[in-house]
């Protein structure tokens, strides 16, 4: 729960707004709206005492919650096991989260740890693909690495390999 006054004070700081308070209800209203035309009539987000606050009684999946909670998992599974948890979040991992707010220290430092977490995760993935001879999985993490770390030479390692293995020396070079 934040206090109108606080939110409104963080988001209208720049004195873009000579009523601060009623632009966040304003800014509330539509993001009602919003939530009523996509997911029913359910009220979402709610106020009292001065303040807005999610609906208690209605779950939110955050991706990145499940992303790290997935990575709990793999750490207690058996070994021949841990790699299905390492799918399941390398699957979650879409890149950088809010990228609207890139700048803001706890954003940042946020995108860094997940990020971090996910080139491991996909690291043994290649790893565990390129021992097993996985090739179609293989390839498709590889990419998805190197999208994100195009200069890590440990998936450069595998990916030369592999292609080498596969009698593609034209693409291994």
């Amino acid at each position: 729960q934040i206090f109108n006054t606080t939110t409104a004070d963080i988001m209208f700081n720049d004195h873009d707004s000579n009523d601060p308070i009623n632009a966040l209800k304003a800014l509330v209203y539509r993001v009602r709206c919003v939530l009523k035309k996509s997911f029913g009539d359910e009220q979402f987000v709610l106020n009292a005492k001065g303040s807005y606050y999610w609906n208690p009684n209605i779950d939110v999946l955050v991706d990145a919650e499940e992303f790290i909670d997935t990575l709990k998992c793999a750490k207690f599974a058996d070994k021949q096991d841990v790699h299905t948890f390492y799918e399941k979040a390398s699957a979650l991992y879409k890149g950088r989260m809010l990228p609207m707010l890139a700048g803001d220290d706890w954003i940042d430092s946020e995108n860094q740890y997940l990020e971090t977490q996910a080139l491991s995760v996909m690291l043994s993935l290649i790893k565990y693909y390129y021992e097993n001879k996985i090739d179609n999985k293989f390839e498709e993490i590889y990419k998805k690495f190197l999208k994100i770390d195009p200069y890590n030479e440990s998936v450069y390692y595998y990916g030369i390999s592999h292609y080498m293995d596969e009698g593609h020396e034209d693409i291994a070079r």
